[in-house]
């Protein structure tokens, strides 16, 4: 009897044992500004020597960042207005599993080296990257995953689209969904990738193409750097410059006749950046898409009326009047084509488009 009562009494002390009685997954080598453990309730400063541990979330103010080093060798560099959730942390000699949950902001890992079974991901919301032996810069903002990476490989995948909510983590908060390979993009040294709900990663394109994602590849470096100035104001301006790299890109990819990626980057752009001229031109370039490339004329003509009656005051009026009448005419649909080829000639009597307009309707 009594060999059992003191069974249950270790069990009991080892069910109880404190989280933090467990190795920490890692130290915090540097600090700078707000950085706290955020916790059900509540919240706890970070400082230099701050032992962390599976289930911690890692928060950062609005001009702050931090530095966890794991002990495998690995780091995390956290950029300003982050949170980042250690899901999984365990290496053993001959096998490591290391899940990260990128909430919302910009993390780079500079992964350590391993041989031997190796799983070391980085989740958002909307991306999955699964790396080895890899340095790269992960960003959830506004619902858009992406994966900028300086070295090595990153395979970036995407949470099942029918799943909507998430299972609970060790302290309670939700885990980043499982992930799905399927349509597995590979992001090598250079190159980013991205995605959004509902959206595959888009093909892994070169950083150094674009002078705007080079300037948000920099940006983003420094922002996860406490070595290097920031320029916080910019930062604030960073959205706004992937929005605007999504559009010019989505031009690109129609031009290309590459659909799938056309979608999402233009899905990432009005996700990223709710400006009302963004937003049109997204609702046009939809309407160009499914025009042209799906086909779909009844989802072409819907984004282009979208255009008439929720961003009339954007530039994207004028190109998607035009686009709607030709939809119309291509149809055979003349009575309506009429109707808004007149609508066009009442509000740009002089625009672009103004003399095929005439045209087609005999003046």
């Amino acid at each position: 009897m009594w060999l059992r009562s003191l069974m249950a009494l270790v069990l009991m002390l080892v069910l109880v044992q404190p989280a933090h009685a467990r190795p920490p997954a890692g130290e915090v080598i540097e600090a700078q500004g707000e950085v706290v453990r955020v916790e059900r309730g509540g919240s706890e400063p970070i400082t230099v020597g701050t032992n962390v541990f599976v289930g911690d979330r890692i928060k950062t103010g609005d001009q702050s960042r931090a530095i966890v080093r794991l002990r495998d060798g690995s780091q995390l560099q956290i950029g300003n207005r982050s949170e980042l959730e250690i899901q999984r942390f365990r290496v053993q000699t001959s096998e490591r599993e290391s899940i990260f949950s990128l909430i919302s902001g910009k993390v780079r890992a500079v992964v350590a080296k391993f041989q031997g079974n190796d799983r070391w991901e980085v989740r958002t919301p909307t991306l999955v990257a699964g790396v080895r032996g890899t340095d790269f810069v992960a960003v959830s903002d506004k619902n858009v995953g992406m994966i900028f990476t300086d070295e090595g490989n990153v395979a970036a995948g995407s949470p099942p689209a029918k799943e909507t909510s998430m299972a609970l983590g060790p302290n309670g908060y939700p885990l980043a969904p499982p992930a799905d390979y399927s349509s597995e993009v590979h992001s090598t040294a250079g190159k980013m990738t991205e995605s959004t709900t509902g959206h595959p990663p888009i093909a892994a394109t070169d950083i150094a193409d674009d002078p705007l994602l080079a300037a948000a590849h920099k940006a983003l470096r420094a922002s996860t750097d406490p070595t290097i100035p920031a320029d916080w104001k910019a930062l604030e301006r960073l959205p706004a410059m992937l929005a605007r790299w999504n559009l010019n890109y989505a031009h690109l990819l129609m031009e290309r006749s590459v659909w799938r990626d056309a979608e999402t980057t233009i899905a990432c752009a009005m996700a990223l950046d709710p400006d009302a001229e963004v937003q049109g031109e997204g609702w046009l370039l939809r309407g160009g898409i499914h025009a042209r490339g799906t086909r779909d004329l009844t989802k072409a003509e819907q984004a282009y009326r979208h255009i008439l009656t929720e961003f009339p005051q954007t530039q994207a009026l004028e190109p998607g009047l035009f686009n709607l009448g030709m939809l119309y005419q291509d149809q055979g649909r003349t009575d309506e084509a009429r109707g808004v080829f007149n609508d066009y000639l009442t509000r740009f009597p002089s625009g672009p488009h103004a003399k095929s307009v005439r045209f087609f309707l005999g003046q």
